[in-house]
């Protein structure tokens, strides 16, 4: 507040301080695994084979940053160190669900689930004039990743990553509403295909937050 001629001025002043970087999926892994519309069809075998190429190359990742820790500032190493047993945690977890794709049932539902999420995403796209092919319609890895990771919650309810909440952490317009949206489509075929008629009524909650 600044006086002036006997009156009041009212001002603010914004000033940035840092510049966020814009974050982006990457795009090192590539391979058909990531296809939609591949992982509707194919097989259990093929499918498991795909992942695990996946979790090879998230762990190669892994090796990566932790020969990076020794030359880091002393004040990083802890931090560091436990956000990579973290990681280490989260691929476990990813294979532990590719092993419950042997189930009939959770196969059914993920093989339906990458093909409700094919299927919307293309009629998008052929909506918004965007439509290049089917083999076009893909996850980003980290979509895919935190998908699957999930698989195990659902198909055993009581593991112990039932105990866990997982956030799925990225900036707008990153890929998350897919990802949950492609978990969300899953549930809901796992409990029509292990409940019959049993399993209708309200299966998902979703609140946003919009801030």
């Amino acid at each position: 507040v600044k006086e002036q001629d006997g009156l009041k001025h009212v001002y603010s002043r914004f000033l940035p301080e840092y510049e966020v970087r814009q974050m982006k999926p990457s795009t090192s892994f590539s391979g058909k695994i990531l296809s939609m519309k591949y992982l509707s069809e194919a097989s259990v075998q093929e499918i498991s084979a795909g992942l695990k190429t996946l979790t090879d190359e998230y762990e190669k990742w892994i090796k990566e940053q932790e020969n990076r820790v020794p030359s880091l500032q002393q004040e990083y190493h802890i931090p560091a160190e436990s956000n990579l047993d973290k990681c280490k945690k989260t691929c476990m977890r990813i294979k532990k669900s590719v092993d419950f794709l042997t189930d009939e049932n959770v196969y059914r539902a993920f093989s339906l689930a990458n093909k409700a999420m094919f299927e919307q995403r293309k009629a998008m796209l052929i909506r918004t004039n965007k439509f290049k092919s089917d083999d076009s319609i893909c996850w980003y890895p980290f979509q895919l990743a935190f998908f699957v990771q999930e698989i195990c919650s659902f198909a055993n309810p009581e593991g112990e990553e039932r105990k866990d909440v997982d956030l799925l952490w990225f900036p707008t317009g990153g890929g998350k509403t897919e990802a949950y949206l492609g978990i969300a489509a899953f549930v809901i075929f796992l409990r029509r295909l292990r409940r019959g008629a049993d399993g209708d009524g309200v299966t998902v909650l979703m609140r946003y937050t919009m801030r």
